[in-house]
C-alpha cells in the first residue's frame, strides 16, 4: 500500500512539474511576440568585422531606410528600398516569420534581443534594429 501510495504522489509530482514546464513555455513565447511589437528600425549592421569597406558601405546603403513595424493582432508593415509590404508575421523560436498580402514569405532569424535592439539575420547578412518609439 505505502509503495502505490509513493508511486501515485512521485507521478502526481512529474505531471504538476510538465504542467508548469509547458505554462512557462508558452507564456514567455507569447511574451516575446508582445514585446516586439512596436516600430524597429535599422541601426547598423552586425558581424562586419570580416567584410570589405566597399561591402560595408553598399549594404549599409541598401538598408539604411528598412523598417519593421510590428503591430498586435500579428499584422506588419515593412519598408525598405524604395518597396513596402503588409501582411501577416508570427513568432516562431527564434525565428520572425512573414506572409505578406502580396509576394512570397520570408522569415529573420533572431541573433538576439533586448527591450530596445533587435540583432536578426537575413539570409547571409546579419543586422541591428533598433526599437523607434517605446
Amino acid at each position: 500500500m505505502e509503495t502505490q501510495k509513493t508511486n501515485l504522489n512521485a507521478h502526481l509530482m512529474k505531471t504538476i512539474i510538465g504542467l508548469l514546464f509547458l505554462m512557462v513555455a508558452f507564456s514567455g513565447k507569447a511574451q516575446t511576440a508582445e514585446e516586439l511589437i512596436g516600430r524597429w528600425k535599422y541601426e547598423d549592421l552586425y558581424e562586419k568585422d570580416n567584410m570589405k569597406e566597399k561591402k560595408i558601405e553598399y549594404t549599409d546603403l541598401m538598408l539604411s531606410d528598412m523598417l519593421f513595424i510590428f503591430k498586435a493582432g500579428s499584422r506588419f508593415l515593412s519598408s525598405g528600398m524604395g518597396k513596402v509590404e503588409e501582411g501577416v508575421w508570427t513568432l516562431e523560436e527564434k525565428e520572425i516569420h512573414f506572409k505578406p498580402d502580396h509576394g512570397k514569405k520570408s522569415k529573420l532569424e533572431i541573433i538576439s534581443y533586448d527591450q530596445d535592439h533587435l540583432t536578426v539575420r537575413l539570409g547571409r547578412e546579419s543586422f541591428i534594429l533598433v526599437r523607434e518609439i517605446r
